[in-house]
């Protein structure tokens, strides 16, 4: 990449460069996770439950013939490394219209910019994404816009870990070759990434949802992929009583404390935890996708945090979040 002089980015106070939050700033270096230890004699089975309404809605879309739908959708797409994508397309995206460009971002592609405006790719989940704003109300369009000098991508999805996010990253790193990396990350992310099935992190979810996620092993992150290929293989494992098998393996919140998971976001707790799974895991995470930004290229690569409305409270308060 050539040499560019890097213009300031207006970006709000939430950028945290270098660190992620407090308890980033005050992590030592994380410490393995081993995997979830045998139980003598015969081992429980582990189960999901499904009511009736859910079977009847998966068995349903079996018959409809699922991969083939889901492979003309215009905006969601099931991807048996990251768990789901957007594909380039204009579509329904909970109350509003979102377009993907052809390189599989929000909204439209940078135009009328400088030949050496700085070149910027955003990645993470929902709050990244804009899932609730127009196109041109999300962070980085906005960011977009606000100069000649300065081209922003969007590259968020909505229900995103930051494993989720961290990987496709690697996947796209080399056709952007950006000059900064800025990777969103939302306070309920610590939770999303020790799971590996929706459903089990929210009972709430009306359909089967499967993601990646990543160990700590001997210090260094280790990927547990999804199980699965095809949407119609989720679907059919779910029917069958067989998920909940499938996914055991280094789900947090059925072989750690899946008490801890439900509601109220008692997930928080983590954030005051340094030895807990999630905040390791999390915080690895982000070192690890700052640290592979800088060496694909970037000249900076940072965390938008986006803490919770009661920490802006607490904040403005005095008090530490």
């Amino acid at each position: 990449m050539s040499p560019k002089k890097l213009c300031t980015l207006s970006i709000p106070s939430f950028l945290i460069s270098g660190a992620v939050a407090y308890w980033i700033v005050t992590a030592t270096s994380p410490a393995p996770v081993a995997p979830p230890a045998a139980t003598g004699g015969a081992a429980a089975r582990p189960s999901i439950p499904v009511d009736e309404a859910q079977r009847k809605r998966i068995a349903s879309a079996l018959e409809d013939d699922l991969d083939a739908i889901e492979a003309a959708s215009p905006i969601h797409g099931f991807d048996p490394d990251l768990g789901w994508v957007h594909r380039p397309g204009s579509g329904q995206h909970g109350a509003v219209m979102a377009m993907i460009n052809e390189r599989g971002g929000r909204g439209p592609a940078p135009a009328g910019k400088d030949a050496n405006a700085l070149a910027v790719v955003c990645y993470g989940e929902s709050f990244t994404f804009g899932s609730e704003v127009p196109d041109a109300d999300c962070w980085p369009s906005i960011l977009d816009a606000s100069g000649a000098d300065v081209a922003v991508w969007n590259l968020g999805v909505g229900g995103y870990g930051t494993d989720q996010a961290v990987l496709r990253f690697r996947a796209t790193i080399d056709d952007f070759e950006p000059d900064v990396v800025l990777f969103g990350f939302m306070t309920e992310n610590i939770a999303r990434n020790v799971n590996r099935y929706r459903t089990v992190l929210y009972p709430n979810s009306t359909m089967p949802i499967v993601k990646p996620r990543f160990i700590l092993r001997d210090g260094e992150l280790e990927l547990v992929p999804i199980p699965f290929r095809l949407r119609s293989e989720v679907y059919r494992a779910v029917l069958d009583d067989a998920l909940a098998a499938a996914i055991a393996p280094h789900e947090f919140w059925l072989t750690g404390n899946p008490e801890d998971a439900r509601g109220a976001q008692r997930w928080i707790r983590f954030y005051g935890d340094l030895e807990s799974e999630p905040a390791r895991v999390s915080l690895a995470l982000l070192e690890t996708a700052c640290a592979e930004a800088r060496a694909a290229g970037a000249d900076r690569a940072a965390v938008v945090l986006f803490p919770t409305k009661n920490a802006l409270r607490r904040l403005a308060r005095g008090v530490k979040p």
